[in-house]
């Protein structure tokens, strides 16, 4: 792949549930690719996912980060911004335009997205179940119980975060709280 070209968007199918689906697909394809290393099919799904569904943010983050990966700042900057202006919640993009920022030392840029992510992890139940486990595995059990306690006021029903918090309350002598 000699250059990549900018993306069109031609209108896309009528059905726009069909090509919702479509984009999905073609972005795993895409992201399959991606991680194999292999640039071009990469880039051809991408561009594919776009056109099926403009308005699919993940397509335009996951693109970014093939353009990243060629060197591309400008034009990943430009996706990665339109993926949040799709998706204002889109932890991926947000924190891809936070370390391209900060690698190129626009750190007052960068600094107004740290304060979102951080916003938006606070919210965020998988980000404590994933700070609950870091500390679980690091046998840091009472950092784990406050991290899975945050996790299980964030969601309902979620099995996984009740039978981490069991083990967590279990490490640390603690009785399980209802």
């Amino acid at each position: 792949m000699d250059s990549l070209l900018p993306i069109e968007d031609r209108g896309g199918p009528a059905q726009p549930g069909d090509s919702a689906v479509l984009a999905r697909f073609l972005n795993n394809l895409a992201a399959e690719h991606l991680a194999a290393g292999r640039d071009a099919p990469a880039y051809a799904h991408f561009k594919a996912a776009i056109l099926a569904d403009p308005a699919y943010a993940a397509a335009h983050g996951n693109l970014a980060q093939l353009y990243l990966r060629r060197g591309h700042q400008r034009q990943a900057e430009a996706l990665l911004r339109r993926a949040l202006a799709m998706k204002a919640d889109s932890d991926g993009a947000l924190l891809s335009l936070h370390q391209l920022l900060v690698s190129q030392g626009r750190m007052d840029e960068a600094q107004a997205y740290d304060r979102q992510l951080r916003a938006q992890r606070e919210r965020d139940p998988y980000h404590w179940l994933g700070l609950g486990i870091d500390h679980l595995q690091r046998d840091q059990n009472r950092q784990a119980v406050q991290a899975l306690e945050m996790a299980q006021r964030l969601t309902t029903g979620f099995e996984e975060v009740h039978r981490l918090l069991a083990l967590a309350y279990w490490r640390t002598g603690q009785h399980l709280r209802s």
